[in-house]
């Protein structure tokens, strides 16, 4: 039994491409995977993060409405500041989706949504809170709740499509 000591041209360019891919897979794809599952990770710990912050607005707000009566100034101060910091988390949620997902439309467009969310619950919310004597009406309490729904249903939704890019 004898060795060839010929090597084609074919058996090398194998070598080359079995070495690449060895080095290339666990070195650099896997690092590739690795960072977009933190990315994604990043993004979903905001919009629970979001969501949480609008589930302690709503007991504030259900809050204020059981009083059924005029809020105390400071109560519904606390109430428009956090509506302001949920707009603020909503629009950096925004730029870093934008940021990580530059093409997606179907993002683009629930982000969309949300901010459309997001300016209709501010509208429900804080429209009684400007009055001299601030207050949560049972209209306006309602609206809200159904507005919260659909605004929870979204990011929801959201999240969904960031796990699933």
């Amino acid at each position: 039994m004898a060795f060839k000591t010929e090597v084609s041209l074919g058996e090398i360019t194998n070598l080359i491409t079995v070495l690449f891919i060895g080095i290339y897979v666990p070195f650099f794809l896997s690092r590739q995977i690795s960072d977009k599952r933190i990315e994604k990770d990043i993004l979903i710990g905001s919009c629970d993060i979001l969501c949480s912050e609008l589930y302690k607005l709503r007991a504030l707000i259900e809050a204020a409405h059981v009083k059924k009566s005029i809020l105390k100034q400071d109560l519904a101060d606390t109430i428009v500041l956090r509506l302001r910091n949920i707009g603020c988390m909503l629009d950096l949620l925004k730029s870093d989706c934008k940021a990580a997902y530059k093409e997606d439309e179907k993002i683009d467009q629930l982000i969309a949504t949300l901010i459309s969310n997001n300016n209709d619950y501010w509208s429900d919310i804080s429209l009684n809170l400007r009055d001299s004597s601030p207050s949560i009406t049972v209209d306006a309490y309602i609206r809200a709740e159904k507005q919260l729904n659909r605004y929870l249903g979204n990011i929801s939704k959201l999240k969904m499509l960031i796990n699933g890019a």
